[in-house]
């Protein structure tokens, strides 16, 4: 996995002050925020016909947030194959919400139903692309990174002709994630800051286990 350097900040994004992004671990009170904001909306919106008035358009914020929260509703219903399908529609470039800050939780969201179906490889190519793409958003990409990690430690593929093995390449990915991100620190929220420090512990233990299994 290669995780490119550059300078970065970290996105000012729910996803970054939710207070976790692994199922069981995202707050119930965020999701049962959001769905009360829609059914506000909707509240609204049926209020506003009652009285002759023009029907008012969701709008692309109201949109993601609805299309997040029922990635959640079949995640947590443990019916992977529908989060699969609506993860998808939600990062498609040309129906979806491609350019939404929220992508990197949606890409979480994909590679872990994904995992759950029992599609290793997939899963570990889509955590991959979460931290490639978005590596800014801090919360859900230090989730996907640990997860990538694991996942390829527990395949533990060995090296073939120039291509190191699994539990190398998750050494690799790890550290790169780390020193690249590290100075993001400072300006981190509690969310982020927190997965970040989840994350650091694995990479220096995969990294002292692999150190020890080498001649």
């Amino acid at each position: 996995m290669n995780v490119h350097g550059g300078k970065e900040k970290t996105e000012d994004t729910e996803e970054g002050s939710n207070g976790g992004l692994k199922m069981g671990e995202r707050p119930a009170k965020m999701l049962n925020a959001m769905r009360c904001k829609l059914m506000l909306g909707v509240l609204l919106t049926s209020v506003i016909c009652c009285s002759g008035q023009e029907e008012p358009k969701m709008t692309e914020a109201m949109k993601e947030e609805a299309a997040l929260a029922a990635i959640e509703a079949r995640l947590n219903a443990k019916d992977y194959a529908a989060a699969e399908a609506q993860a998808k529609a939600f990062l498609d470039r040309e129906t979806g919400f491609a350019k939404s800050r929220k992508t990197a939780l949606a890409s979480y969201y994909l590679g872990f139903a994904l995992e759950h179906q029992g599609k290793t490889d997939d899963a570990i190519a889509q955590y991959s692309r979460t931290v490639i793409t978005r590596r800014g958003a801090i919360h859900a990409t230090a989730t996907a990174m640990k997860r990538f990690m694991q996942l390829m430690w527990e395949r533990n593929k060995p090296a073939r002709e120039n291509i190191p093995s699994d539990r190398q390449t998750a050494c690799n990915a790890g550290k790169n994630y780390i020193d690249h991100t590290a100075p993001l620190l400072d300006r981190m929220n509690d969310a982020d800051r927190a997965a970040w420090n989840e994350l650091k512990p694995l990479v220096e233990q995969y990294a002292a286990d692999l150190a020890a299994k080498t001649p």
